[in-house]
């Protein structure tokens, strides 16, 4: 079979192994070139992946990006604090003792051997070990002093070293970031673009997919006009009350794009949130599935493992999806983690899940994700509901998944304040 392992990971197609492969020599040379153990040079190879100067294809880029993460928020916790001046004191008497014991012992052990000698010996050797008491504290004072001087300069250093430092930190921590905070008000410029009035009443679509002569595309919500304006690859807006997710959802021909493309476009780590390339939000198929990068800064779909707590789900059941075209409201279903399967595997694969053939093939599937769900909700789905699958990378491996599915509530049993969803 073609791929392999690679990072921990496994990867069944043969270009995606591929591609790992290339990510991890470009990671390797990375270690080779960064000194990971310098805050300002780990911040700003971090600052050049966001940027989008250094780009990964594969999770295992995605890994490299976390551990990056990681080790900054270990260097922003770690503080220098140079020693204090009864810090120097104690090591200064201290070492100073101990320099001055061996002497002391010398002298001793030298006299006990001498006494056996003769008198006149002992009076020469009583007569050296006064001269030897009068030489040791002057010793004493010079090897304190000595301490001393390099114990100051010592503290001279580590404070100048920890100015720079702090100061090279700083610049680095802005420059890595800008990037951070231009996406993120990039982000808060769309949310507060969305429900505005629309600049213009006829908008020209662009539909990911052809349609037929008799169909005709249905007027855009006037809350998305603008946004769709700014970027005719947005199919809808996804948000959690109560979470960081409040995003839009971006569609185009193929599930690679929007990976590592923000809104603008523009190559980001953090990709975007988007709908997979077979789901029609048009004429809606059954199962809307909806893609997310796991960061482990929270962007994207990095918060949605936390439904792995029962109580969670419960405080955060209901999910609003927009399609530009229509409002919707879900109740979480089904929580559970999943992997990618091979071709030839004809078990259930939720990701090839858009709709059913029939109530039996419906009701298999229902079935399936209720068996591999982690606990019971207690919404359950029939034929003819639709469906919202939320999904997230899990785990070591590049084929595991964490998956959220929701039923669509029906607009006559709506009872959650939802603007005019009831409408």
């Amino acid at each position: 079979m073609p791929g392999g392992m690679v990072g921990g990971h496994k990867f069944t197609d043969i270009n995606d192994y591929n591609a790992a492969l290339e990510d991890t020599r470009l990671i390797n040379r990375l270690r080779a070139q960064v000194n990971m153990s310098d805050p300002e040079a780990v911040r700003r190879l971090y600052s050049s992946m966001q940027n989008g100067e250094v780009r990964f294809r594969t999770v295992v880029g995605r890994d490299f990006d976390d551990e990056l993460y990681d080790l900054i928020q270990k260097m922003d916790s770690r503080e220098i604090v140079p020693e204090t001046s009864s810090d120097v004191k104690k090591s200064r008497h201290a070492k100073a003792a101990k320099a001055a014991k061996p002497a002391k012992i010398a002298k001793h052990s030298k006299a006990d051997k001498t006494k056996t000698a003769s008198q006149q010996t002992s009076g020469r050797v009583r007569s050296a070990s006064r001269a030897d008491d009068r030489r040791v504290p002057d010793e004493i004072d010079a090897a304190a002093e000595e301490i001393l001087r390099k114990a100051n300069l010592r503290n001279r250093i580590i404070s100048v070293s920890a100015g720079v430092i702090a100061a090279g930190s700083l610049i680095i921590f802005l420059i890595y970031s800008k990037s951070a905070y231009a996406n993120q008000a990039a982000m808060d410029e769309l949310v507060a673009l969305k429900g505005t009035d629309p600049i213009a009443q006829d908008i020209e679509q662009k539909p990911v997919f052809t349609l037929a002569e008799d169909e005709k595309m249905p007027p855009i919500l006037d809350e998305y006009k603008n946004v769709y304006i700014k970027n005719k690859s947005v199919i809808g807006w996804l948000t959690i009350d109560g979470t960081n997710i409040d995003y839009p959802v971006m569609q185009t021909v193929n599930n690679d794009y929007y990976l590592n493309h923000n809104f603008e476009g523009k190559e980001d780590n953090n990709g975007s949130i988007f709908m997979d390339c077979n789901c029609d939000a048009v004429f809606r198929t059954t199962n809307m599935i909806i893609y997310g990068h796991h960061m482990k800064s929270g962007k994207m779909f990095g918060n949605l493992k936390k439904y792995e707590s029962e109580d969670y789900c419960k405080e955060h059941n209901l999910i609003k999806f927009d399609t530009i075209y229509e409002k919707g409201l879900y109740e979480v279903m089904y929580v559970f983690r999943d992997t990618i399967k091979d071709a030839g595997n004809v078990g259930f694969k939720y990701y090839q899940f858009f709709d059913a053939a029939s109530e039996e093939e419906f009701d298999s599937n229902m079935k399936a994700m209720a068996e591999m769900s982690l606990y019971d909700t207690g919404v359950t789905a029939k034929y003819g509901d639709e469906l919202l699958t939320l999904s997230t990378c899990n785990g070591s491996t590049s084929t595991a998944r964490f998956v959220v599915v929701a039923r669509r509530v029906p607009k006559d049993q709506v009872t959650y304040v939802y603007e005019d969803v009831e409408k």
